[in-house]
């Protein structure tokens, strides 16, 4: 909500004529583009296995089963989603055109205090999210290495080798450093 309300409000009073055309004008800057944007939405749709993990914590007798609560659910979040990603999307490309930074919060350059609160909302997110997104992630690796390699559950071995693996992956992935440096770019700049 900081962010579309904000680039709505800046886009309404600072409105220029701003480019809406493509950022890249070579094949290599608009192919990493295009994987940019799709790397996002998948981003933003990775919850499948974290509701898979909800639905079986819940109790589900064959009178009233966990999956029908949970399908319904599931929907109402994915039409929530794309609304609120869209939005902010929609109103930031508005507000700066194709020079829109990755991050919308950091195109709101001059309102330090509201591009802060908005982090910390953020921060305070993924402390709780992390751990439900984490679970599904480190069990599969786990089940793995304990099946495979020969290494006992609950190993403090195994789980460095999930922390390692995992972070090989996410320097693997250009369009994660995006991720990264939109979340910390803006304090490492002040």
């Amino acid at each position: 909500m900081i962010s579309f309300v904000a680039s709505t409000i800046r886009g309404a009073h600072h409105h220029q004529r701003v480019n809406h055309g493509v950022r890249s004008h070579s094949t290599p800057g608009k192919v990493f583009d295009m994987l940019n944007g799709f790397g996002t939405v998948a981003f933003v749709f990775a919850g499948h296995s974290v509701a898979l993990e909800i639905q079986a914590t819940i109790p589900s007798p064959p009178e009233k089963p966990s999956k029908v609560a949970m399908w319904k659910d599931v929907v109402v979040a994915y039409i929530i989603v794309p609304f609120c990603y869209l939005a902010v999307a929609i109103s930031g490309l508005w507000a700066f055109g194709n020079v829109v930074e990755d991050d919308g919060l950091i195109s709101l350059e001059k309102t330090n205090w509201l591009v802060a609160l908005a982090n910390i909302m953020v921060f305070f997110h993924v402390i709780g999210s992390r751990q439900i997104f984490w679970m599904p992630v480190f069990d599969v690796i786990e089940s793995y290495l304990v099946r495979n390699l020969g290494f006992k559950p609950g190993d403090l071995y195994a789980s460095l080798v999930v922390v390692f693996f995992a972070g090989f992956i996410a320097m693997c992935i250009p369009f994660f450093g995006g991720l990264v440096y939109s979340s910390t770019s803006y304090y490492v700049s002040q």
